[in-house]
């Protein structure tokens, strides 16, 4: 009998936050599709534009998942592509695996560790694998459809660390002559405080 053919891709990222805070933003379906423009890099061959939960709490074996987005085809132009993925594993708030459930052309498998730093942050390793079904997905990983997801995933990752960096803005001052710089609570934090406001 022949292995299955395994095709995967590998990223990670340093965030400036406790792993505690990172889950919680990885369990915010939401906060996924605006994580790669927040990266600040330019769009590539596929781009996230919808993930919602369906069923279940997000952190439990079993919950789905819902998404969608945009697939540039070489000569084909952009098509919209969509899954449901469920919550195959979850381990003490530090890995979290989803799969994609009746994918015909083969289902993928992500899993998401996090390790703590000595100095407080969070280092967020990911790894993607499919399985390919068929002569035409196996080409179509070779020549792009890999390389795109690795770079969506890297550019998702660099935005889920950014949106814990601490913005610093510019105010001017009337009680000294120039401007001083104020930092700003992280982006993750002041989004939360405005949605709880919001309840």
């Amino acid at each position: 009998m022949l292995a299955a053919i395994m095709s995967w891709i590998e990223a990670e990222a340093t965030v400036p936050a406790s792993p505690a805070a990172v889950w919680q933003a990885l369990l915010d379906t939401d906060q996924w599709a605006r994580w790669p423009a927040a990266a600040g890099s330019a769009p590539g061959r596929f781009t996230l534009e919808l993930l919602e939960s369906l069923a279940g709490p997000a952190a439990a074996v079993g919950a789905l998942r819902r998404g969608s987005g945009t697939l540039g085809l070489p000569l084909l132009g952009g098509r919209t592509v969509s899954w449901v993925e469920q919550v195959s594993d979850v381990g003490a708030a530090c890995v979290l695996e989803l799969e994609t459930l009746g994918i015909s052309s083969g289902p993928w498998r992500l899993r998401l560790w996090l390790v703590e730093q000595l100095d407080g942050t969070t280092r967020v390793r990911c790894r993607l694998i499919s399985r390919p079904a068929g002569l035409h997905r196996r080409l179509a990983d070779a020549l792009f459809l890999l390389r795109a997801l690795e770079r969506h995933t890297q550019a998702t990752l660099t935005g889920l660390a950014q949106s814990f960096a601490p913005v610093v803005v510019e105010v001017e001052s009337t009680l000294q002559d120039g401007p001083f710089e104020a930092v700003a609570e992280p982006v993750a934090v002041v989004e939360a405080e405005e949605d709880a406001v919001a309840a």
